[in-house]
C-alpha cells in the first residue's frame, strides 16, 4: 500500500468547495436539498465512489491490544 500526503486545507476552503458541491447535486438532482442531506447518495451516485465500512484491524493485520495506542481511526482508499 502507498501513503498519500494530503495537503492542509483550511476550514474556509473546505466550506466552500462543500456548499459548491452541494448546489452541484442539487443542479443535477433537479431539487432543493434541506437536511437530512443525503450524503451517501452524494458520494456513491454523484461522485462514483464506493463507500465501505470494514474491519480495518483485520484487513491491515494489526492485532488490537489493550496494552498499547495502536489503534485504526479510518482509512480512504482508492482503487
Amino acid at each position: 500500500m502507498i501513503a498519500k500526503v494530503v495537503p492542509y486545507l483550511p476550514d474556509e476552503t473546505i466550506e466552500r468547495d462543500a456548499v459548491a458541491l452541494l448546489a452541484e447535486y442539487a443542479r443535477a438532482q433537479n431539487i432543493i436539498l434541506t437536511p437530512p442531506i443525503p450524503i451517501e447518495d452524494i458520494v456513491e451516485k454523484h461522485l462514483k465512489l464506493s463507500l465501505e465500512f470494514d474491519d480495518l484491524h483485520r484487513l491491515f493485520g494489526i492485532p488490537r491490544s489493550p496494552n498499547t495506542d495502536t489503534d485504526i481511526l479510518g482509512a480512504i482508499i482508492f482503487g
